[in-house]
């Protein structure tokens, strides 16, 4: 990675640049991991300029909306002030009992929405979010934000119209503003392993990791869980990613390569769990 320290003229910037990346000037960058990085910075690129421009066509909205308020209630005024006394005082106490009631509506409808977006502003157009819609966890991307709601694909391509009233009192998880991922694996196996051979587990996943510094951290724990029935014992495999789930498919690669090589090692070192013997009873009658 030292050897594209010549394109920067401020080794400062440089600095910044491997801290954002999280590389190290002893990683060693392959043709692979230039082309991702390449293309991800065009995206990002495209997806703020896109962001920025969805933002800029909100306010439009929003200030037409109070342009439409200011004129209604200038129109109203006048309206009262030609009336007499008696019907003034009537459509003022009129207009005094609906304020409560249009205040709320304005809150509900306007005014939650726009601090959601504007004030709040939990995520932006391209970010991929957590949330919990209907009682379910959703895998979801923005892809177009508007003043009262915004809009989501799912993984499956499924478009959501989610109205902002309701995302801003929903917790929301940023996988984009978030850190690297961290995750675990399950595997259980017979409660009679010889432990140095989680021991040489543990030791290869380590070697595996540190194979890939681009794409995995060298964070590795073999943890023992728990024991079920004295027979069964639950291992949880602990590892983390260089980055965050953001590249939803490349996140599912590089979690389907770790895997395939955790069941390669754990058939190479003999890891087994064997169903205990089971009592059977033959029914003459049958």
């Amino acid at each position: 990675m030292k050897d594209f320290k010549f394109i920067f003229k401020n080794p400062s910037v440089f600095t910044v640049f491997l801290e954002q990346t999280g590389l190290k000037k002893s990683d060693e960058v392959t043709k692979d991991f230039l082309e991702f990085f390449i293309e991800k910075c065009y995206k990002e690129k495209y997806m703020i300029s896109y962001s920025l421009k969805q933002l800029h066509n909100a306010i439009d909205r929003v200030s037409f909306a109070v342009q439409i308020l200011i004129f209604s209630i200038y129109i109203l005024s006048i309206f009262l002030t030609g009336k007499t006394d008696k019907d003034s005082t009537g459509a003022l106490i009129s207009a005094i009992l609906g304020i409560p009631i249009i205040a709320s509506l304005l809150r509900e409808n306007l005014i939650q929405p726009i601090m959601f977006l504007f004030v709040t502003h939990p995520y932006d157009v391209g970010d991929r979010v957590l949330i919990t819609l209907g009682g379910k966890l959703e895998n979801l991307v923005v892809s177009e934000l508007n003043v009262f709601s915004t809009h989501f694909y799912r993984w499956d391509g499924t478009c959501f119209f989610v109205p902002n009233s309701i995302l801003s009192q929903t917790a929301i998880c940023n996988i984009r503003r978030s850190g690297p991922l961290m995750e675990y694996h399950h595997i259980q196996i017979s409660s009679k392993t010889d432990v140095r051979k989680l021991y040489d587990l543990k030791r290869n996943l380590q070697k595996y990791v540190k194979k890939y510094p681009n794409y995995y951290t060298d964070y590795i724990l073999v943890n023992y869980e728990k024991v079920v029935d004295s027979n069964k014992l639950y291992i949880k495999v602990l590892m983390q990613y260089k980055t965050n789930i953001q590249n939803y498919e490349h996140y599912l690669g590089l979690k389907s390569n770790f895997i395939c090589y955790l069941n390669k090692q754990i058939s190479q070192l003999g890891i087994v769990y064997t169903l205990p013997t089971q009592k059977i009873a033959i029914d003459a009658k049958t």
